[in-house]
């Protein structure tokens, strides 16, 4: 579950009973290497792309397991089926 600092200020005056800014947690997420940033929009897969997809899998479908020992898997990209929230703010250790 991801906290952003209003959240993670309210859970720290509930558990301790101390009262902070905003900014101070900030500023300690800040000090500990949590930053935080937009998510990058990736295009979505296209129909020609999906066509082409599907046509590949449809034709290796029946190949052997022995054959597919000997394919190099190189490819790191990734893609998305479905736009995620336009207001989507990740945060990630420095």
């Amino acid at each position: 579950m991801r906290l952003g600092r209003v959240e993670l200020q309210q859970q720290w005056s509930n558990q301790t009973g101390v009262q902070c800014s905003t900014c101070t947690v900030r500023d300690q997420l800040l000090n500990h290497g949590l930053r935080s940033y937009k998510v990058v929009k990736k295009p979505l897969i296209n129909v020609r792309q999906r066509s082409a997809q599907r046509c590949w899998a449809q034709a290796h479908k029946n190949l052997a397991a022995r054959n597919w020992k000997k394919i190099l898997w190189s490819d790191q990209s990734s893609f998305q089926l479905y736009r995620p929230p336009a207001n989507v703010t990740q945060h990630k250790y420095a």
